[in-house]
């Protein structure tokens, strides 16, 4: 399972998109002075004293399901249709998580006229798909192989 490479770069991107979790995403300067600390979860002020602003549920759904399905795909090792297909459906609910999550920001920060100040943990989206794209392909050439070994047989 951990010899394979597509292991290694799905263990990658479960990284990345477990780290989005704990890291902010951006911060938004709002024009009476209120600094704003955008997360997976929510919109919340950075002095902390008041409670949440803004719930962020349909990303925080969207990401989560995500991740849990990077973590499933790792180990289906031992059917790898499944995790090709599996792996194809992870890289299309990551383009869901990146587009969600820059809609949000546009959309607050338009709504609360405020700058934007972006974070690296935007691209992690991104970067999970690109990781999940070679991981696709690593498993459709692993399956490639077992397909020749099987005619010489």
């Amino acid at each position: 399972m951990i010899q394979r490479i597509q292991t290694l770069f799905l263990l990658c991107t479960a990284g990345l998109l477990a780290a989005m979790y704990f890291v902010p995403l951006a911060f938004l300067y709002a024009d009476d002075g209120v600094f704003y600390r955008l997360t997976v979860a929510g919109l919340k002020t950075v002095t902390g004293d008041e409670p949440d602003v803004l719930w962020l549920i349909p990303l925080l759904i969207l990401h989560s399901v995500t991740l849990l399905l990077v973590v499933y795909t790792i180990f289906l090792y031992a059917n790898r249709r499944k995790q090709a297909r599996i792996c194809m459906l992870n890289i299309i609910l990551s383009a869901g998580v990146s587009l969600l999550m820059m809609f949000y920001i546009l959309s607050l920060s338009r709504e609360m006229l405020a700058s934007v100040q972006y974070r690296i943990p935007v691209v992690f989206p991104l970067a999970g798909i690109i990781l999940l794209f070679l991981a696709l392909r690593a498993i459709r050439k692993d399956e490639e192989r077992v397909r020749s070994y099987e005619r010489l047989r």
